[in-house]
């Protein structure tokens, strides 16, 4: 099998502050030594937490949900809203989630932020002030 030496990357997995400096070469080419890498759409950091691939799914969500609304502020149906926010945004928050599962609180309520602020938006649709919109109702009533 042959490798792309510029595709391949080290990263050192530990719990020690400091990773140790090793060089690494493959067919007498030096890798590149990295702190974070991207495999299969997943960041990968050396203490292993999702922190940071949550932070840049989350960005990519809240900027998907950013663009539905401001194409769809002239749609009349909520549905179709909760169509495009199942099919276009959840899809970015839930892929690859069993790898990086959210297990810390925090990382569930930023996650958690994408899908309320949708229920919002369709809140408003249904004649709801968007602060007061009652999110527990409209997240059974579309099934999010």
């Amino acid at each position: 099998m042959e490798l792309n030496i510029a595709k391949c990357l080290v990263i050192s997995y530990t719990r020690s502050n400091t990773a140790r400096p090793l060089d690494y070469s493959l067919n007498g080419s030096p890798l590149k030594v990295v702190d974070r890498v991207r495999d299969l759409g997943v960041i990968m950091t050396p203490s292993l937490s999702p922190y940071e691939h949550i932070m840049h799914v989350t960005n990519k969500a809240s900027s998907m949900l950013g663009f539905i609304a401001r194409t769809c502020k002239d749609f009349r149906s909520p549905s179709t809203l909760a169509i495009l926010y199942k099919t276009l945004v959840r899809r970015l928050l839930e892929y690859c989630s069993v790898v990086w599962s959210p297990y810390q609180v925090g990382h569930i309520v930023l996650l958690n932020r994408v899908q309320v602020r949708c229920l919002r938006l369709l809140g408003v649709k249904l004649g709801y002030n968007y602060l007061a919109t009652p999110v527990a109702e409209i997240e059974m009533l579309y099934g999010m």
